[in-house]
């Protein structure tokens, strides 16, 4: 997961069966790793 320039994180979807995922499913998928990115990058900033 990238938040700005900077990496924050990874995310790994899985599936109990091969192919277990189509293209909504990766769709979806890229948006809830952007989402979660901004929230893990603005709280690494908070700490700081």
């Amino acid at each position: 997961m990238v938040a700005g320039r900077e990496t924050v994180g990874a995310l790994n979807f899985y599936s109990r069966t091969e192919r277990g995922f189509d293209d909504e499913d990766e769709t979806l998928g890229i948006a809830f790793a952007a989402q979660a990115a901004i929230v893990i990058g603005n709280a690494q900033a908070y700490g700081r």
